[in-house]
């Protein structure tokens, strides 16, 4: 029997804090092992996500390679995880490990890669579905330059919880740590179920060969999620299964996310505005006169996409977007400049240029926060030891 309790469906908070402390404090007393590490989901969810400049990134799909278990991974992944089923499968034709443990007697892969473009699109869709179902009034808007007036306001109510633009999201919480593609799963078991995690993987008598074999293949193992294992990148035996040196990982296996912010943000307001718009033709109103007499009107709403507008208006929009997400650590008047520089850059080379700009007025904040760039090369540099 389990002698932790906790699961996601607990209704009673105090209940299931304390649950949950006592799992992280006891599950592995009598398990010492450094391949084990408190690499959970939210204390080290840059981990992939960012470059040694903290530019947010996402991996290359090029670099994607389908493991044994026909699940996809990055490529040096692969190699070191099927390494590991056949090293369990060699152990279990031998019977020199226990042949009946549910996840621990053959190895299967069920969550590695996920595509961070498709669960963003997911993630924004939810957010401008909300804007448009549940924020503005169809009565309030007749052009697309109405309807993204009531963006910004919406913006500042989402705060940085809720992130807009692509790169944000990449190192939010809201943004999975399994599209770094440095992730695999090996059960179906609740995340929250502390329960399964005692019973299939601490108490199976194939836990240390687990561990060990984790360890020579260059894996960490999540004391949160016991069956998440996380690459090494600077492990030397995680390397043996790398062409590169670590040191060009992100240049050659990831992208800039901010390259795509202002391409994804564009497109989908100009095709919500689409829905927005798509069953109202004209509006109805009202108005009373000084004799009481009600008199109805009607306008037609423009369907006029203006993508000129958006396009003279999206540093304005992109730029306090982007203050917003990192807590307003500039003041509007350093905004207001940073978007009148980015204009000239530009017209004097060309857009890219002008949001890598962006990007690096923002990005010299991060090493001075909480949670940035010093504190999450702490946290590396703590997984390493």
């Amino acid at each position: 029997m389990s002698n932790f309790k906790a699961t996601n469906n607990f209704r009673l908070t105090r209940f299931a804090f304390y649950e949950r402390l006592r799992f992280k404090l006891n599950a592995y007393e009598k398990i010492n092992h450094t391949n084990l590490k408190e690499v959970n989901f939210s204390s080290l969810n840059l981990y992939g996500k960012i470059d040694h400049n903290y530019n947010a990134v996402y991996l290359d799909r090029n670099k994607l390679k389908q493991t044994t278990d026909n699940k996809s991974t990055i490529d040096f992944v692969c190699g070191a995880y099927n390494s590991l089923i056949d090293h369990f499968k060699t152990a279990y034709s031998f019977e020199r490990i226990s042949l009946d443990e549910k996840f621990l007697s053959d190895i299967k892969c069920y969550n590695s890669y996920m595509d961070p473009i498709a669960h963003y699109n997911e993630y924004i869709n939810e957010i401008l579905n909300e804007f448009n179902l549940n924020y503005i009034n169809i009565n309030h808007v007749k052009s697309f330059k109405e309807y993204l007036s009531f963006f910004m306001p919406y913006a500042k109510l989402l705060k940085s919880e809720f992130p807009i633009t692509f790169s944000s999201w990449i190192k939010s919480k809201r943004c999975s740590p399994f599209v770094t593609g440095l992730y695999i799963n090996i059960s179906n078991n609740n995340y929250g179920d502390d329960g399964a995690k005692e019973k299939d993987f601490i108490q199976s008598k194939n836990f240390e060969f687990y561990l060990n074999t984790c360890k020579s293949r260059g894996f960490y193992v999540s004391k949160a999620n016991p069956s998440v294992m996380i690459a090494d990148i600077n492990s030397n035996q995680m390397k043996n299964f790398m062409t590169n040196k670590p040191s060009q990982l992100f240049s050659r296996y990831y992208k800039l996310a901010y390259e795509r912010d202002i391409e994804f943000l564009s497109a989908k307001l100009i095709e919500y505005y689409g829905k927005f718009i798509n069953n109202k033709q004209i509006i109805i109103k009202q108005k009373i006169s000084r004799s009481n007499k009600v008199y109805s009107y009607i306008e037609y709403i423009n369907k006029d996409y203006n993508i000129k507008y958006i396009n003279n208006i999206i540093y304005k929009l992109y730029t306090n977007i982007r203050n917003i997400e990192e807590d307003y650590v500039f003041g509007q008047a350093d905004i207001d400049l940073f978007i009148k520089k980015a204009k000239k850059i530009e017209k004097t080379f060309d857009k890219q240029k002008a949001i890598e700009y962006i990007n690096t007025k923002f990005r010299s904040t991060y090493a001075s926060k909480y949670g940035g760039l010093s504190y999450f090369n702490n946290k590396f540099k703590s997984m390493e030891d």
